[in-house]
């Protein structure tokens, strides 16, 4: 869990900080989903990657961010998926490695890189499925992901509903957000069922922690 062993930063730092990392990794997975099909991906609920979670059980021990991100095609070409992804990985100066498994029907590509500023990284083809599935979770950093939680979600009563104010998709214009005001954009139902249509974001909310 490289950094986290670092002076962690507090306060304003601490946000700045987690902003960074995670606009880093945003940009780089977006530059990756965008090789791999330059259309709209769905956003599992709580999969966008703007919430901090704790490297281990206890959150002394810093913060890192988990990233999801699905497409579904009757018409998947592995090859070509796995290609796209190499060479977008490759571009970011990473080091991916393609492993197959199974056959046919059954076949499950797997694309992983790792290394900053994605952390780990894996584009799974899983032609059963027609499904592409991308995830990443990052390197831990210094910080307490509580108290970053509760600035990026601006809810000191940390409701259960802040994955509502996340996006449900993301799409080649989208944007990346990572300030969540309680009376910003909802873009969940109360049933977790994506807002239809979705809000359009091109000037997110700015959090009044920045320098």
């Amino acid at each position: 869990m490289t950094g986290c062993t670092a002076q962690a930063p507090e306060g304003d730092a601490l946000y700045q900080d987690g902003e960074q990392r995670f606009t880093n990794m945003w940009d780089a997975m977006h530059s990756v989903l965008s090789a791999v099909h330059d259309g709209e991906w769905a956003v599992p609920v709580g999969g966008y990657g703007a919430a901090p979670g704790a490297c281990t059980a206890s959150s002394s021990e810093g913060f890192r961010f988990e990233y999801r991100r699905s497409w579904a095609s009757d018409d998947l070409d592995p090859q070509a998926i796995s290609d796209a992804a190499v060479a977008a990985f490759e571009s970011l100066s990473l080091q991916p490695e393609t492993n197959v498994f199974g056959e046919g029907d059954q076949e499950e590509w797997n694309v992983i890189a790792e290394g900053d500023p994605v952390g780990r990284a894996v584009v799974t083809v899983r032609m059963d499925l027609q499904t592409v599935d991308v995830t990443t979770l990052t390197t831990c950093a210094p910080g307490d992901p509580v108290a970053l939680d509760a600035m990026v979600f601006d809810d000191p009563d940390m409701s259960s509903e802040a994955w509502r104010r996340m996006p449900a998709t993301e799409r080649p214009d989208s944007v990346p957000m990572f300030f969540f005001p309680v009376d910003g954009p909802v873009f969940w139902n109360e049933d977790k069922t994506p807002v239809d249509p979705q809000p359009v974001i091109t000037d997110p909310p700015q959090a009044p922690f920045g320098p």
